[in-house]
């Protein structure tokens, strides 16, 4: 997992602390990075953005699925402490790079 579009280290530092830490040891076989000055899509997720990878038997890495803080329900509901996580997953890119057809035995 890759943490980008930080806004700050301060942020960076409050979601290592906050986060990133107890996933690590929850979750030690995971990678979990950040990428402090990487910007995706300005103006579209606000706070930080995550993709999640998977490495296929090749050892290529695929990204699967990411998500953000985005400020819909804020402009929806006029209410500026509202928060809002997304994500999607392209169930589809799963299929096409980690399917194998069944073989007869």
């Amino acid at each position: 997992m890759v943490f980008t579009d930080l806004p700050d280290l301060a942020f960076l530092q409050r979601l290592q602390d906050g986060v990133i830490a107890s996933l690590a040891l929850r979750f030690p076989n995971v990678g979990l990075e950040y990428a402090p000055d990487q910007r995706t899509v300005e103006s579209y997720y606000e706070l930080l953005r995550f993709h999640i990878y998977a490495h296929d038997a090749a050892g290529n890495r695929h990204e699967l699925a990411d998500g953000g803080f985005t400020n819909w329900t804020q402009q929806v509901l006029s209410d500026h402490k509202e928060r809002l996580l997304i994500s999607g997953i392209a169930t589809e890119r799963i299929c096409a790079q980690f399917y194998t057809e069944p073989t007869d035995v």
